[in-house]
């Protein structure tokens, strides 16, 4: 004569191991870089300078920088 479990009517839980988190971390952050990338390199704008990336910048003449005035 044997013995035998009965069987379990409750799910088995989910066991966690840093491993799985890191490929889980790993993928997920790839999959939003690519996107990210892919995003950037497809958006193209109608007018020329007007996006987030391309955005127009000045500064004022190095002469009137305070650095570039010689010290005493």
């Amino acid at each position: 004569m044997t013995i035998t479990k009965p069987a379990s009517s409750q799910p088995v839980k989910y066991r966690f191991s840093p491993w799985r988190m890191l490929i889980l971390v790993g993928v997920i952050s790839t999959a939003i870089g690519i996107g990210f990338g892919l995003a950037l390199r497809i958006y193209q704008p109608e007018n020329g300078g007007a996006s987030l990336i391309n955005t127009e910048q000045s500064f004022p003449p190095r002469r009137n920088w305070p650095v570039s005035e010689p010290s005493i």
